[in-house]
């Protein structure tokens, strides 16, 4: 192939040559827009330049133009990474965005991107952060402040803030520590407490301890004071004495004394109890009597009774005596017969130790030709039987009958018995009463001492309510007093209507006994005068103030506290 160099501009006639030209050769600015042919010329056309704004995306060659494009433009989002040619575009990476935990260390521009670095972090329990993050600046740290041994920590530190500091509290001289202090919390103080009229102390406050007030011990009705109470120690009660069955009351008991106890007297050989001992007294001993010549003992001497003497009964002229009288029992008597029944003789007359005696038959008279005959005798059955013709000293023949004869002893020894009985039944009678008159006695006794109680008891009662509402008055008083003691220390201000105050407490001469409203049981100790006015609180060891006593405040000399 050979390359044309001409073109035939003209055609050929039958009249005239063809006609050719030299072929236009395209520049280096210009490329073929159409190749030539053997009737054309090649037509150039000059190469499209790129603006400022364009690159070239495509490189022209002989028959085709260059191409362009605009340049690209970056976003607010990204950076030039590469700047543009005139031939490559610009090429744009997008701003790399910092994590959370990073910060911006430098900042973006058209040209390059950001730079990212990892926060620093605070060391647990040792830094806190002075300056949080940014997006542009790192965290500060700072190290935790430490508390010192006289200090407490008031606020704990956290991961933004540093930990705060107090100085530990100092109890005062009149209060004590109620809680100790820790790491993070300050020592509690309070106010010692003030036993009232009616405690004692039973253990002095101490650097960490109140102190501790007990209410006196109240003495039972069945006990007394045995030791008085004082401002540090306890009232001692003990069991009032009981005196036993052996025992009276030689002393009554008091509130502050016990009861004095002494033994009974016993009585001795040849006395008897007059008067059986008794709560409140001792026994009576009297001599025993003799009974005399003419007298028997009718009861015999007791423990508690005397002997009782009785005069001999003396029978009568129709009585004979059928026991002889002794040292122990009377004479007895029986009436005689005034005459022998109907169809009897008097065999033996009356004596005044025999009955008259009668016998069957009339003054010497014989019955002749008597079968049988039957005596029948309320006291016993005698049966005599003779068969005979007369019946001359029946009586002695009934006597020498030994069977008569000891039915006749068995009836005369049953009636001694009888009668023995009855004596000894009339004894018993006479103790049951006597043991009944003492126990009526013991029973009065027992309703006087009874009665008695109940009057103490009552007396005993008011007298608790006496010193109950003296106690109320005298602690109304205490508790009025610190509280005005408490206004002056703490207040700004001392209320007008506060003329006196009077320091009261218990007389310890005269202490637990009843006070009234004028007794010398209160003792009035001082009087303090308190004029209103505004007064500025002061530290202790400030000068212008000068401590007279516990309750008031004065100014010193040149200085003034209005």
């Amino acid at each position: 192939y050979q390359r044309r160099v001409h073109g035939e501009s003209v055609s050929s006639t039958k009249t005239t040559d063809r006609q050719c030209r030299p072929l236009t050769t395209c520049t280096a600015d210009e490329y073929e827009v159409s190749p030539p042919t053997f009737t054309k010329d090649r037509v150039c056309k000059e190469l499209r330049a790129c603006t400022g704004d364009e690159y070239e995306f495509v490189a022209p060659t002989a028959n085709s133009d260059r191409q362009c494009k605009p340049v690209k433009t970056c976003t607010q989002n990204e950076y030039e990474s590469q700047g543009p040619t005139s031939t490559s575009d610009r090429v744009c990476l997008s701003i790399t965005h910092c994590g959370s935990d990073q910060y911006e260390e430098r900042p973006p521009t058209y040209n390059s991107d950001r730079e990212c670095k990892k926060l620093t972090e605070c060391v647990a329990n040792k830094e806190f952060e002075v300056r949080p993050p940014g997006v542009n600046h790192d965290r500060q740290c700072q190290a935790l402040k430490e508390c010192q041994s006289d200090e407490y920590e008031i606020e704990a530190p956290t991961s933004t803030s540093d930990r705060r500091c107090h100085k530990i509290t100092t109890c005062r001289v009149d209060e004590f520590e109620i809680k100790a202090p820790t790491y993070n919390s300050d020592r509690q103080c309070h106010r010692i407490g003030a036993c009232t009229p009616d405690q004692y102390e039973e253990s002095p406050p101490s650097a960490t301890s109140d102190r501790i007030c007990r209410p006196y011990t109240k003495c039972k009705i069945t006990e007394y004071e045995f030791s008085k109470p004082t401002p540090t120690s306890d009232r001692v009660c003990k069991s009032l004495t009981l005196c036993g069955g052996e025992q009276h009351i030689l002393k009554e008991a008091t509130p502050y004394e016990d009861r004095v106890c002494q033994m009974s007297t016993v009585c001795g050989p040849g006395e008897y109890e007059a008067r059986p001992p008794s709560s409140q007294s001792d026994r009576v001993c009297k001599p025993i009597s003799f009974c005399g010549i003419n007298e028997y003992e009718a009861a015999g001497p007791t423990g508690t009774s005397d002997r009782v003497c009785k005069p001999f009964t003396e029978c009568n002229f129709d009585q004979f005596e059928i026991a002889p009288p002794t040292s122990t029992s009377d004479r007895k008597c029986k009436a005689a017969l005034p005459k022998c029944p109907f169809g009897q003789h008097e065999v033996k007359p009356p004596t005044k130790t025999t009955d008259r005696q009668c016998c069957i038959g009339a003054n010497d008279t014989l019955w002749d030709e008597i079968w049988a005959l039957v005596w029948v005798v309320t006291t016993g059955l005698i049966a005599c039987a003779f068969v005979g013709t007369a019946l001359h000293g029946c009586y002695k023949v009934v006597h020498k009958d030994p069977q008569i004869a000891k039915k006749l002893r068995e009836l005369q020894t049953f009636r001694r018995d009888l009668l023995l009985r009855e004596e000894e039944l009339h004894k018993r009678e006479q103790t049951v009463t006597r043991k009944e008159r003492d126990c009526e006695l013991r029973d009065h006794d027992l309703k006087l001492r009874e009665e008695d109680l109940k009057r103490r008891e009552d007396e005993l009662l008011r007298r608790e309510q006496e010193i109950y509402r003296t106690r109320q008055e005298v602690a109304e008083i205490w508790r009025r007093v610190e509280v005005l003691r408490d206004d002056v220390s703490r207040s700004r201000y001392i209320p007008p209507t506060v003329e006196r105050i009077t320091e009261i407490r218990p007389n310890p001469d005269t202490y637990g006994r009843i006070a009234g409203p004028s007794s010398p049981l209160i003792e009035h100790v001082t009087e303090t005068t308190v004029r209103p006015r505004m007064v500025e609180v002061i530290e202790v060891d400030d000068p212008r103030i000068e401590y007279r006593n516990s309750s008031v405040i004065r100014p010193s000399q040149g200085n003034s506290i209005y």
